[in-house]
């Protein structure tokens, strides 16, 4: 295998990559609820489990504005397609805080699962 070692990345232009630094994941877990464990991640440091369908997921690194975005995915093999969700509470969405706080479940209850994912897009502070 072959390893690539650079010190500065430059477009042809000699302009910052941004398409490069700007569209990579800064923030990626793989979180079991029910087991409360991270199967796992990059950029976090522990994941807390509020109560049912709810959880705080602590970064390494806190988010250096508010224009990132967060998203939120769960896998329930039990049930029909796109029925569950999960998705950043109103509180902590648009925060540079190091910690966000999900909530996951059906439209009206919040539930666990064995798999849960979430992904944040942005600059690191």
């Amino acid at each position: 295998m072959s390893t690539i070692r650079v010190d500065n990345l430059q477009a042809s232009d000699g302009a910052s990559p941004a398409f490069v630094t700007g569209g990579i994941a800064k923030v990626r877990t793989n979180y079991d609820q029910v087991a409360v464990a991270i199967t796992s991640s990059d950029n976090v440091t522990s994941v807390t489990d509020n109560a049912t369908g709810r959880f705080i997921v602590n970064l390494t690194n806190a988010m250096a504005d508010a224009n990132d975005t967060r998203q939120g995915q769960v896998n329930d093999a039990n049930t029909a397609p796109n029925s569950e969700t999960c998705n950043p509470t109103e509180a902590t969405a648009s925060s540079t805080a190091s910690a966000q706080e999900f909530l996951s479940g059906a439209t009206t209850t919040l539930a666990d699962y064995a798999t849960t994912y979430t992904v944040f897009h942005g600059d690191l502070a």
